[in-house]
């Protein structure tokens, strides 16, 4: 009997933790970005403002600067649409540019990357970039940019 008992505990415990690693894996593969509505302007705009703010730099740091809006419009401390977040004042300092800017392929790719993967440079905690120390806290550097949280 106590054979028996031992195995059903086992198989429990088995299927608990599948369960929980199954919860795990999903929450690690979901896309936040997927709350938020991405317009074609939203699209053409972000590609803009990475043209802009980090032309030049690595591809992760054309995303990186994606992932900082959309953090942004996740964050209850900032706007809540793409294109709000880009034109509140002192926040961009290109936003007066974006209309007449042509972004290339690479700055498509990399906004079309993000939004449809989610955020894979920095975490969802990360709402600042700047070309110094500025900011926040936690700074990561890449490439010419700070990145930090709040």
């Amino acid at each position: 009997m106590k054979g028996i008992k031992t195995s059903i505990c086992l198989l429990m415990m088995c299927a608990l933790l599948s369960t929980l690693f199954t919860n795990i894996a999903k929450a690690e593969t979901t896309n936040p970005y997927e709350a938020i509505s991405v317009s074609e302007d939203d699209i053409n705009l972000l590609a803009a403002l990475v043209f802009c703010e980090a032309r030049g730099e690595s591809e992760d740091g054309q995303k990186a600067v994606v992932e900082i809006v959309l953090n942004r419009v996740l964050d209850s401390d900032f706007k809540n649409s793409v294109y709000d977040v880009i034109y509140e004042k002192r926040q961009f300092s290109t936003a007066s540019k974006l209309k007449g800017t042509t972004p290339n392929k690479e700055n498509y790719e990399a906004v079309n990357y993000v939004i449809e993967n989610g955020p894979t440079i920095l975490s969802t905690n990360y709402v600042y970039f700047s070309v110094g120390k500025s900011n926040g806290h936690n700074f990561t550097k890449l490439g010419g940019h700070w990145f930090s949280t709040k």
